[in-house]
């Protein structure tokens, strides 16, 4: 995996801790802590064997696609479904494992891991015979603690240069992973790697561009070993290492619970003083309340005088019952707090949590002081009812007093109408009576005395409301009365003038007469002193009284209509009857000149009209003779002559339509003629062009033309008839002119067509003659490339036979060309990577077989390489070559290198074990080499267990971290170099301070 130089020198992201510590005991508990946990950690680490460890566990391959970590969510379906789609349309295998470490934090942790991972699959997949295509397959390693990706390819596509920096930039990068990781969508994330990975390679057409990635071979790597006194010595170093931090951990965690208990204890002396306060305050507001209890009667002047009684005194009795519950609750939670403090004192080891957790629970008076806050609030605000009572009560009888004097003079007043007042005296009596009776109790009873004379004024006041409407409805029934006579006089002085007003609808007697019966219910109901009657007797006399008049007014609105409308509708009539003979020559031209169906609804008309106007004159003198002095039936006469008007509107309307459809099919008649001389000029203009383009017109062409053809003589003839249907004449010639318009469109569509095949033929056969030179010229194009090509010839034969035959289909044969130029320029791409992978394969081949001969000639310790796998497979990559078989001869030159590097490997190993020997052999002849300061082992373990946890306590408490590749163990050895072999894996960090590629 590469790290982006940006990452260097920043701090990565700490965990979060679990606990909260404050205080100098939290830092020593935090210390304590650290110490032990590095102490261990580091101590196990300088062993070779734990330090390996470290990585995360490879699971075995068993052909799945996607592996998800131990301990992290599952909620990776979107990745799932995407690596299924994949599989389904790729030719590349993808593969995401999800961990939640791949390691030790270090810059190579998940490249490194994604290494192991894909050489171990390769090798499991090979022993269990399942399908894994190490050189066409995509490994994905996500580590979310590590906060690293890392993407290993295979040896296809590292040929392509899908490898290392191009990972990091265009895929990575690209993806903007590092963006969307920090946000913690990870699985959104990995579906974005995935389809920068898959563009890429479809981009560089993985399908022909396989190939096997160059790699150098590795120098001899000795593996370091030592002697049984150092094992010896690093086993007792671990044994010591362990017991040092078993004990740091107890010293920890004992640490740990004491501050937990101090904390506890602190919380809970902290609870006990906040509630005792809040039962102080309480206690000053309740000895204060108690106090205005006991000194309310002495304190009021008018209480002294007379002692309480009725409602006044038994809400004094219930305030004194309740501040005497109030008290008793407090002392309630005083007990608990008494409880409390004493649980609390006879805690003193940190092993008694329950204890301080029940003295707690003694505490928890949820809800308390809020009830006794607003029991007090209650009594206070009752107490200053009582304190006002008096001066509220004396308010209302004074209230009282006035709303009786009110209820007197409306009863005066309605005495004074003429309406009945004894009801209403009685009532008035009695409240005066209770109001005497009431007055003296204000002194013992100000609350009862005030409710009872409240209830008095509200009687009183609805009296007088009674009183007000009765009076109200009495005046409004003497203006009613007026009004009926000034109705009656009306009708007499109109009658003397000689109109009768005695039609239907036109007398006002009968509703003057029910009039005054309704008024005299009104009259009856106020001395019963029923207002809602009366209300309602008097609604229905105002009604009628409106009706009488509205008979008057009808009758003289009618007379003056009939006197003005008779004479206007006579000269109405006249003027429909001069005006028939026009309709009727309009008629007559209609049926002479014009189809029957154009104006078949107008000619009922006709008929209609002359029944119309043979009845004007008759319904004008029947209604002529009702307006008369005679009959005086004015609304009779007025209901005629409107029908009347309206029936002369409809015969005006009728005969206007039988002049407005002969104009209108005047002017169809005159635009068909004008458009028929339109229709044969476009005739002949089309005609004219499918002549001049006889053989490059198409048969759809022509097809359109004979319909066209058959459309304008259709509409011709029809406009030859004796009496034509203008209207369908004008559709059908429209329909005649697109029709002419649509053949004439697709002729020239054909000629277009003509001339476009010609030229890309022209094209396609220059490009025919061109790829065949290139052909021609080589020999490493395959068959592939050479059946694209004949197809394409073969087309464009047939094309040429086409072009020479009249009436072809253009269009059809140009799609042809143009698949045809297709087909070559596929052909002339083939065989250039035909060329490009004869090329590659032999250098490929050559560097297979430089390989071989340089594992031939190394050898050390008296071991020489066996290449002969490596050389089969070498003459076998060379076999395949010569049959043109290049993308296998590139993966038998891979294998070649491959098997030579196992080789080189094997025979080095045997090396650098016969070394090892040799060096054990050595030092024990020589002896074991003394401490230079005396010291035992036990003192080397132990001072190299302070270094590292002294400087893990620093990183963690200055949060001054190294970087994470940096290694806190003892330098070792230098290992011989090695030449660099590119393994492909690229990746990035995506730590919270880091830029592109990082989150």
């Amino acid at each position: 995996m590469r790290t982006s130089r940006r990452n260097r020198g920043i701090l990565p992201r700490r965990p979060a801790s679990p606990f909260t510590f404050a205080g100098p005991s939290g830092r020593i508990g935090l210390i304590a802590a650290a110490l032990a946990l590095a102490l261990g950690v580091e101590l196990i680490g300088l062993h070779p064997e734990a330090q390996a460890r470290q990585q995360a566990s490879i699971r075995r391959f068993d052909g799945s696609h996607f592996y998800l970590g131990p301990g992290v969510p599952d909620r990776y379906q979107a990745v799932r479904d995407r690596l299924a789609a994949l599989e389904q349309t790729a030719t590349p295998g993808y593969y995401v494992v999800v961990l939640r470490s791949s390691g030790a934090r270090s810059p190579t942790a998940t490249r490194d891991y994604a290494n192991v991972l894909f050489d171990t699959w390769r090798t499991q997949a090979e022993a269990d015979r399942r399908p894994f295509d190490a050189d066409h397959s995509v490994l994905v390693v996500v580590a979310l603690d590590n906060h690293q990706v890392a993407v290993h390819t295979g040896e296809a596509f590292k040929a392509l240069g899908l490898k290392g920096a191009t990972i990091d930039r265009e895929l990575i990068e690209d993806s903007h992973f590092a963006d969307l990781a920090r946000a913690e969508k990870y699985p959104e994330a990995i579906v974005a790697l995935l389809d920068a990975a898959d563009r890429w390679i479809a981009r560089h057409d993985p399908a022909t561009h396989r190939s096997v990635a160059r790699t150098s071979v590795p120098a001899p790597t000795p593996t370091p070993t030592g002697g049984d006194s150092e094992s010896a010595a690093t086993g007792r170093s671990i044994a010591l290492g362990l017991g040092i931090a078993v004990a740091a951990v107890i010293a920890a965690v004992i640490g740990l619970l004491w501050f937990v208990h101090r904390r506890t204890r602190g919380h809970l002396d902290q609870r006990i003083k906040e509630v005792r306060s809040k039962a102080t305050d309480v206690m000053d507001r309740l000895d204060q309340l108690k106090e205005r209890i006991k000194l309310l009667p002495a304190s009021s002047a008018d209480f002294q005088k007379t002692p309480m009684a009725g409602e006044t005194a038994s809400l004094y009795e219930d305030v004194q019952a309740r501040g005497g519950r109030l008290w008793d609750r407090w002392l309630q939670v005083m007990d608990a707090v008494d409880r409390a403090e004493k649980l609390a004192a006879g805690v003193t080891s940190p092993f008694r949590r329950k204890a301080l957790h029940d003295a707690e629970a003694t505490l928890e008076q949820k809800g308390v002081f809020e009830e006794i806050q607003e029991g007090t609030q209650s009594i206070a605000a009752d107490l200053d009812r009582l304190d006002g009572a008096h001066e509220a009560a004396r308010a209302e009888a004074s209230a009282c007093r006035a709303a009786l004097d009110k209820l007197k003079e409306r009863i005066d007043a309605i005495a004074k109408l003429g309406l009945p007042d004894r009801p209403f005296q009685a009532e008035l009596h009695g409240l005066m009576e209770d109001r005497d009776r009431l007055e003296p109790q204000l002194l013992a009873d100000p609350l009862g005395a005030r409710s009872s004379l409240e209830a008095d004024r509200k009687k009183a006041d609805e009296a007088a409301g009674r009183l007000d409407r009765l009076a109200g409805l009495y005046a409004d029934a003497q203006k009613l009365a007026i009004a009926l006579d000034a109705t009656r006089r009306q009708a007499a002085e109109h009658r003397a003038r000689g109109l009768r007003l005695d039609e239907d609808g036109g007398n006002p007697d009968p509703p003057l007469a029910r009039a005054d019966e309704a008024r005299a219910a009104v009259l009856a109901a106020l001395q019963a002193g029923d207002a809602d009657a009366a209300g309602r007797e008097l609604a229905s006399a105002q009604a009628l009284a409106d009706e009488a008049k509205a008979a008057i007014d009808r009758v003289r609105e009618a007379r003056d209509y009939a006197r003005r409308e008779v004479p206007e509708r006579a000269r109405v009539t006249e003027r429909l009857r001069a005006a028939m003979p026009h309709a009727e020559a309009d008629y007559h031209r209609l049926e002479a000149e014009f189809a029957p169906s154009t104006w078949a609804e107008v000619a009922r008309g006709m008929d209609q009209v002359r029944t119309l106007i043979g009845s004007f004159d008759r319904l004008t003198a029947e209604a002529s003779d009702a307006a008369s002095e005679s009959s005086q039936r004015y609304l009779a006469a007025a209901n005629a002559l409107r029908g009347l008007a309206q029936q002369q509107k409809t015969a005006l309307r009728l005969m206007s339509a039988i002049s407005d459809r002969l104009n209108a099919l005047t002017s169809v008649r005159a635009e068909c003629r004008k458009r028929r001389d339109e229709l044969e000029a476009a005739s002949r203009q089309v005609e004219d062009v499918f002549r001049r383009n006889d053989p490059l017109v198409g048969s759809m062409a022509l097809d359109l033309l004979g319909e066209a053809r058959r459309n304008r003589d259709a509409v011709l003839a029809a406009s030859e008839r004796p009496r034509p249907d203008w209207p369908s004449v004008r559709e059908g010639i429209a329909r005649a002119m697109e029709s002419l318009s649509v053949a004439q469109d697709q002729a020239e569509v054909d000629v277009r067509g003509h001339q476009q095949l010609s030229d890309e033929y022209g094209r396609a056969r220059g490009e025919l003659e061109r790829v065949a030179d290139l052909l021609s010229s080589r020999r490493e194009d395959r068959p592939a490339a050479n059946r694209r090509f004949r197809s394409a010839a073969e087309v464009l034969d047939h094309v040429a036979q086409e072009l020479a035959a009249p009436h072809g289909e253009w269009t059809r044969w140009l799609d042809q060309v143009r698949g045809a130029q297709t087909d070559l320029q596929q052909a002339e791409q083939l065989a250039r990577q035909d060329i490009l992978l004869a090329s590659q394969a032999q250098s490929e081949v050559e560097a297979a077989a430089n390989l071989v001969h340089q594992v031939q000639s190394s050898g050390s310790m008296g071991f020489a390489p066996d290449t002969s796998a490596a050389e089969s497979a070498l003459d076998r990559a060379g076999g395949l070559l010569r049959s043109q078989q290049y993308e296998a001869a590139i993966d038998a030159a891979g294998e070649a290198q491959q098997l030579a590097r196992r080789a080189y490997e094997d025979t080095a190993q045997q090396a650098a074990w016969r070394q090892m020997q040799v060096d054990a052999e050595r030092r024990r002849w020589q002896g074991p080499a003394e401490p230079d300061d005396g010291g035992s082992t036990l003192g080397h373990a132990l001072a190299t267990a302070g270094a590292v946890a002294a400087g893990v306590i620093l990183n963690n408490v200055l949060n001054a971290a190294a970087h994470a590749g940096d290694d806190s163990s003892p330098p070792s050895e230098p290992a011989p170099a090695e030449t660099e072999i590119d393994t492909g894996t690229g990746g990035g960090s995506w730590q919270d301070d880091a830029g592109q590629g990082s989150w």
